[in-house]
């Protein structure tokens, strides 16, 4: 008898399960591999068994399904988007072999491999479309494909089954293709009369929640109303197997809120407190927090106070009963996202207390969640807004030292500094940056240095351009400035009022430029230098320091590419006004109306400068118009080509 002769199938299939153990690609190729050696074998038995035609030639060496079906998985578990090309050919291998035995004699009947083209490894080549219908949506088409082929290769009871189905759909789910809603509605009717044909069991809860399921990812009006009427369905049908679960009303909840619109979100918001009201085991948590953070995504009042009072009824039912709606910390967060400054900090306190308390994993409060509360405190205009601000980020603090998660980051130290800034508790600010300098927090990074320097900016005094010297210092020693960094210790030193601070911004410009900063940043430094130098040129003191070094740095300037531009010229004319010699001013303010002419930079802010240099005559000469109109002109009455190179606003042209 055969059937007691095939210890050689079950040996190589041991082969090719080791090497699949070995959990990785090559393994799968090595058993790809020795399935061809047992294949090359079989065929070459084959051949001699037709040529000796002796009825006793055993086939010893005889691949069967589990041989074909086991390297498949591999692919399909280990293998990458090219493999699947691999995993179709050794589907067509199954099925030219079942062919070849359907067609054989009773005598060969015996002799000839035992494959066949069951579900399985259809299924297989289907998931792999699925998985990869994301990154390639032909694979879809593939798929649809692969479906009509199962059903006309399968013989017998072998036809494609509810998982094959399901697969299909998780692929027009994955793909993303405009016609996915089409699709989905084409199949499913298709399964319902296949599934009434045949009278089998093929229409599963699982079937009609996969459905579900695309429709949710779809997220359009169509699938929408499409879900609606699936679940209708599932409502009104006599069979357990259909009837919907927590998992079909989550999804469907789902559906509804992921059109992305208020109306929508309200719908399903609607579904979802009925179903609290008809048949409350059907609703948990997971269906709460679905309708709660499609409100959160809104970012509207409205949506808002409708998630606030949806908390308010889940928390309400919890504690009338309903243990199964108990709020989590995806809860907490998605009505904190949506509170304003205090109601956030509050519901953040409550959770952390709650968590703190109970010890559930659910309740957990996540980074996202303090960072939040960070930046809307950042954001808030509330008289404690700083001081709230530097509490949430210690309770943080604390909460990570305590338990070791939702770890403090610099973004949120950053934020709270600037937050303090922005509030005038820059001392307090200093106190913290300091604090977290220290080598058992190292939180500090260029943007944290840029913040606290921004601080000093803002200050206008010469003890914060002092300190933005010290600090800058300590940034660049650290490795951590750019050019934000330099133009804020810039900035400070601008709005110092110091009588030297010309003085110190060309020396900060100097070290710019030596150790080759972003050089996109250069114009606007320079400007800033030449603004200070015409400021500082009105004092007495300092004037004709200010004004030498103005004259040599625009000419710097002029040597440079793109770095001057009408802003310069401006400031450079306003300084022709602190030269004490009129025939030296007139000369200088002359030579700069026609370089700016020259350079296209004749601007509406340059043309009103000129306007009040007190030089009419001189003006109106170099700008060829008549003196007695000359403080009525307007850029659009002079040539265009002196400002090439301004953009100048819609309403001012023609």
């Amino acid at each position: 008898d055969d059937r007691m002769k095939l210890p050689h199938t079950q040996l190589h299939n041991s082969v090719i399960l080791a090497w699949l153990g070995t959990e990785c690609l090559p393994g799968v190729e090595r058993a790809h591999a020795h399935l061809d050696r047992l294949c090359a074998k079989y065929q070459q038995q084959m051949d001699e068994y037709r040529r000796t035609k002796d009825e006793d030639y055993f086939i010893r060496e005889r691949p069967n399904t589990t041989s074909f079906v086991s390297v498949m998985s591999g692919y399909a578990k280990h293998g990458t988007i090219k493999h699947i090309s691999t995993v179709d050919a050794l589907l067509q291998r199954i099925e030219d072999m079942q062919l070849a035995k359907s067609l054989a004699s009773v005598t060969l009947h015996r002799k000839i491999a035992s494959v066949e083209a069951n579900t399985i490894p259809y299924n297989i080549l289907l998931n792999m479309y699925a998985n990869y219908a994301a990154e390639d949506p032909k694979f879809v088409i593939k798929a649809e494909e692969l479906l009509k082929r199962m059903e006309r290769v399968m013989v017998g009871k072998q036809k494609p089954d509810s998982h094959t189905y399901s697969t299909v759909f998780k692929a027009y789910a994955k793909s993303g293709i405009p016609d996915a809603v089409a699709r989905t509605s084409t199949l499913f009717e298709l399964v319902k009369k296949v599934a009434e044909r045949d009278n089998n069991k093929l229409l599963t809860k699982e079937l009609y929640n996969t459905v579900l399921h695309v429709l949710s990812v779809v997220g359009s009006e169509e699938s929408t109303k499409l879900a609606e009427t699936i679940i209708k369905e599932m409502d009104s049908s006599n069979q357990p197997m259909v009837m919907p679960d927590k998992i079909s009303r989550s999804i469907v909840i789902k559906s509804i809120a992921s059109a992305g619109t208020l109306e929508a979100v309200q719908r399903a918001e609607d579904i979802l407190l009925k179903c609290l009201k008809e048949s409350a085991s059907l609703v948990d948590t997971a269906s709460f927090n679905i309708v709660l953070s499609a409100y959160t995504r809104l970012r509207s009042n409205e949506a808002a106070d409708r998630a606030i009072k949806l908390f308010e009824i889940m928390k309400e039912q919890y504690s009338g009963g309903l243990k199964q709606i108990r709020p989590d910390a995806h809860t907490y967060t998605s009505v904190l996202l949506t509170s304003d400054a205090p109601g956030a900090h509050q519901l953040l306190q409550d959770l952390v207390h709650r968590f703190e308390g109970e010890k559930r994993d659910k309740d957990e409060p996540s980074a996202r969640a303090f960072t939040s509360v960070l930046n809307k405190w950042f954001h808030s205009n509330d008289a404690n807004a700083a001081e709230k601000a530097e509490d949430v980020f210690r309770l943080k603090d604390k909460f990570f030292q305590d338990h070791g998660t939702a770890k403090p980051t610099i973004f949120d130290l950053t934020t709270v500094i600037r937050t303090l800034i922005k509030n005038k508790k820059l001392g307090r600010a200093e106190v913290l940056f300091d604090e977290m300098r220290e080598p058992s927090k190292s939180l500090v990074d260029t943007d944290l240095f840029n913040a606290l320097l921004g601080g000093y900016s803002k200050e206008g005094t010469v003890e914060a351009a002092m300190k933005s010297s010290e600090l800058l210092d300590e940034a660049e020693k650290a490795g951590f400035s750019d050019a934000i960094s330099y133009r804020a210790c810039i900035t400070a030193w601008s709005n110092s009022h110091a009588p030297n601070r010309d003085e110190r911004i060309e020396h900060l410009l100097n070290r710019y430029i030596k150790i080759g900063k972003d050089p996109k940043s250069l114009p606007a430094i320079y400007n800033m230098l030449i603004k200070c130098c015409q400021q500082c040129s009105t004092k007495t003191s300092t004037k004709d320091k200010s004004i030498q070094r103005a004259m040599r740095v625009f000419k710097e300037m002029m040597k440079l590419p793109q770095v001057v531009n009408h802003t310069t010229f401006a400031y450079m004319i306003m300084l022709c006004n602190s030269i004490d010699d009129p025939r030296r001013q007139r000369a200088l303010l002359a030579s700069l109306i026609e370089q700016c002419k020259k350079e296209g930079y004749v601007s509406p802010s340059v043309l009103g400068i000129l306007r009040n240099a007190g030089h009419n005559a001189l003006c109106s000469k170099l700008l060829n118009v008549k003196e007695h109109n000359f403080r009525m002109i307007d850029i659009i009455d002079l040539p265009s080509a002196w400002s090439k190179n301004v953009q100048i606003a819609p309403a001012a042209t023609k």
